[in-house]
């Protein structure tokens, strides 16, 4: 079952039809009426696989189909993504949208539900889509120069394979590229990976600044810090490219518990390796950004009638007033999305991979937001117990013994009480998640307890 099949549905008195939004068998049948009408082609599930809800404003929601073609045994994936507006509102971004370049068969106003859908490749904001997920485009046009940019012009391709690996509508999509090639004069053959992320705008390009700045640090050269490698952004597609590197996801790895753990630790001297790493030239998160990030919070809560409401709003008025009077004591390299599936483990290997948010900041905000992530996880069920309050011990530990400064535990709880608000809260209200409004009570009450220290873990 998908994570947003059983979500809870919020109350909006502006957007009428999430009801039928979340209803992925009556979604079903509506695709079934706009897409397939002539009945050649048979729906056979609908699940949702993304949500972004603004409150009283729009609520964009990503489907994937399965279908099959006359009764054929194949069965075919569809992939549509549809803006839920207010009453009578659809028209008018409907005609905006068709007057793009488009092809009107992939762009869909179904008036009843104040919709508009995009069927993909098409998207709103990702106008070279249907490019850059082309194989021959990539085999032809992308291949070649990041063979180039590794081995050089002495190599030919003999095997190209290429994936779409995640899509996130109107942000980006990244594709995966696995090559065989072959030296021209020797035969020797190789085989290559690379990672390509497509954006909407051209933050690749600073983001490629940044990592090759970092791979060419001393410590990245010397081999101490694990990160992909930068190989090219393509200034046209806006497509930032970066070498494979091998493992699996760390938040795969609970069932061995000594291998998971072990592999928290090794994270962790990643994480104090790169928060290390003498680096200037790049964007900073300071305090303000802090206080915005909270303030982001409070406004969306204006428009939710929840019992935890003031609650909550304490809890940014508090941290509004220690961002606003505390100075950060180290300005270090920041990852800026520290969370389990952002590291990979090869053996006894870690890699930081995802390196899109590195900015400048205070380094308790990446153990904050990652020690944040980890009591959702528990809170989420996601994780036991026993194994989250070991994963932030080890973590901790570990990142404490490979720093020359000291982690003030009192600071860092306001850390951790800032990104339970800014993110897990936050992202409760507008990812709508199965289970995720739900624990919002509890993720309150552990924010509060790491911001009034009335409770101490014993990871603390």
């Amino acid at each position: 079952m998908s994570q947003y099949q059983t979500c809870m549905i919020p109350i909006d008195n502006i957007l009428n039809h999430l009801e039928t939004a979340f209803n992925t068998e009556k979604m079903k049948a509506v695709f079934q009426q706009h897409l397939y009408p002539s009945l050649s082609v048979r729906i056979e599930t609908c699940n949702i696989e993304r949500i972004k809800y603004k409150p009283q404003k729009n609520c964009h929601v990503s489907y994937r189909l399965s279908f099959r073609k006359n009764h054929l045994n194949k069965a075919n994936e569809q992939l549509v993504c549809v803006r839920f507006y207010e009453h009578a509102g659809s028209m008018s971004r409907f005609l905006k949208e068709s007057d793009k370049k488009n092809s009107q068969n992939l762009l869909i106003h179904i008036p009843e539900l104040d919709c508009v859908t995009w069927v993909f490749p098409n998207d709103r904001k990702l106008i070279n889509l249907e490019r850059v997920t082309d194989p021959e485009f990539l085999c032809h046009q992308v291949a070649p120069y990041l063979i180039l940019s590794v081995y050089g012009s002495d190599w030919s391709i003999d095997k190209f394979k290429s994936d779409m690996i995640r899509y996130v509508p109107e942000q980006n999509c990244s594709m995966r590229i696995q090559l065989e090639i072959a030296h021209s004069q020797s035969k020797q053959q190789k085989k290559m990976v690379a990672y390509g992320k497509y954006f909407y705008n051209q933050s690749g390009q600073q983001i490629y600044h940044t990592l090759c700045q970092l791979w060419d640090s001393e410590i990245c050269r010397e081999g101490v810090l694990n990160i992909p490698e930068p190989l090219l952004y393509h200034s046209k597609y806006s497509m930032l490219w970066q070498m494979g590197v091998p493992g699996v996801m760390l938040s795969e790895l609970y069932i061995n518990q000594t291998l998971f753990l072990n592999s928290v630790a090794n994270a962790a001297r990643q994480i104090a390796l790169l928060h290390q790493v003498p680096l200037h030239d790049c964007p900073r998160n300071n305090q303000e950004n802090i206080i915005q990030e909270l303030r982001k919070v409070g406004q969306l809560l204006n428009k939710f009638n929840v019992p935890c409401r003031q609650k909550i709003t304490n809890l940014i008025e508090k941290l509004v007033v220690y961002f606003s009077t505390v100075m950060p004591e180290h300005q270090v390299v920041l990852h800026g999305d520290l969370h389990l599936k952002n590291i990979l483990v090869d053996s006894d290997r870690v890699y930081l991979i995802d390196l899109d948010n590195v900015s400048l900041g205070n380094p308790f905000l990446d153990i904050g937001s990652f020690i944040a992530a980890i009591l959702n996880l528990e809170l989420t069920d996601s994780i036991p117990l026993s194994l989250a309050d070991q994963t932030i011990s080890f973590f901790l530990s570990a990142y404490c013994e490979a720093v020359p400064w000291t982690v003030n535990k009192i600071d860092l709880r306001k850390y951790i009480a800032m990104a339970l608000v800014t993110e897990r809260i936050f992202r409760s209200f507008t990812r709508l998640k199965a289970g995720r409004m739900e624990i919002i009570d509890d993720l309150v009450k552990q924010a509060e307890m790491m911001l009034n220290g009335s409770f101490t873990p014993q990871w603390l």
